[in-house]
């Protein structure tokens, strides 16, 4: 109906600014009413590699920590010029891992039909909620990971996010909770 147009309109136009500005993600081919075609992009989607790390490398902090890092950073760099793109007032809206793809020439963002004008803080901490509601959760190695997202956002945006990303966090861990099986965990954690 009329809301899925709106939301396909809303998509494809911040696709065709993240395109006009520099920021990764595929292209529009076509588009109309509540349908938009985009160009494939070769790549994996970043919670499938962040497991494949985290199960291969189990045994080995050292190696999981640094291989996870290069990924999240990566994600960090790619938000922080989404939001320089649209002047720091417009959310990406839903920043979850699974909306991500780590290719040979970057990270590429996928999915913009939560965007709106919004505190971008809010993508920082629904990215953070992903990772550590990941399994296995709340883990000290994947919050040591989260302060890392925090730090180099905070460096490359030139905004420190540290007062307002906790309660982001609880926001959105709250809010990916009701849809979970393990939902009452994420919200227990998130009134900590």
């Amino acid at each position: 109906g009329r809301d899925a147009e709106e939301r396909a309109a809303r998509e494809s136009s911040v696709l065709r600014s993240c395109a006009a500005s520099g920021v990764s993600v595929p292209e529009v081919i076509a588009s109309r009413g509540h349908v938009i075609v985009l160009s494939h992009i070769q790549g994996e989607n970043a919670m499938s590699l962040l497991d494949g790390i985290w199960a291969e490398y189990a045994d080995d902090d050292r190696q999981r920590n640094a291989a996870s890092s290069h990924v999240l950073l990566s994600i960090s760099g790619w938000l922080s010029r989404f939001h320089d793109a649209f002047g720091h007032a417009t959310a990406r809206g839903d920043s979850i891992l699974k909306n991500f793809l780590v290719t040979d020439y970057g990270i590429v963002g996928l999915d913009f039909e939560e965007s709106s004008a919004s505190d971008p803080v809010q993508d920082l901490g629904q990215l953070c909620a992903s990772l550590l509601s990941s399994r296995p959760m709340f883990t000290p190695w994947k919050l040591a990971l989260a302060r890392g997202i925090r730090d180099e956002y905070s460096r490359l945006s030139g905004t420190d996010v540290s007062e307002a990303l906790p309660d982001s966090i609880a926001r959105a861990l709250v809010h990916y909770g009701r849809f979970r099986s393990d939902g009452l965990e994420l919200i227990t954690w998130a009134e900590r």
